[in-house]
């Protein structure tokens, strides 16, 4: 849904009703805590199309991913100028 990059233009955003967020945006330093990242992945966000992960993904796997979105805001703040 939020696509390779994060930007919230993948494959599956033109089939939900809300669109995906930029999670570069989401997981710059300063704007959500690894913690709140961590709860999204895992429960999801009520009222949005964000699913939970809890059982999909290890806890291993979403702390994995919730380093590889601080990954992502870095690299998008790089390429801004």
């Amino acid at each position: 849904c939020h696509g390779p990059d994060g930007a919230g233009d993948g494959p599956l955003a033109r089939t939900l009703n809300q669109a995906p967020i930029d999670l570069r945006i989401h997981a710059q330093p300063g704007v959500h805590s690894d913690g709140t990242l961590f709860l999204w992945i895992t429960q999801g966000i009520p009222g949005t199309p964000m699913p939970a992960f809890a059982t999909a993904l290890s806890e291993k796997q979403r702390w994995q991913l919730v380093h590889y979105l601080r990954h992502l805001a870095r690299a998008g703040s790089m390429q801004q100028p």
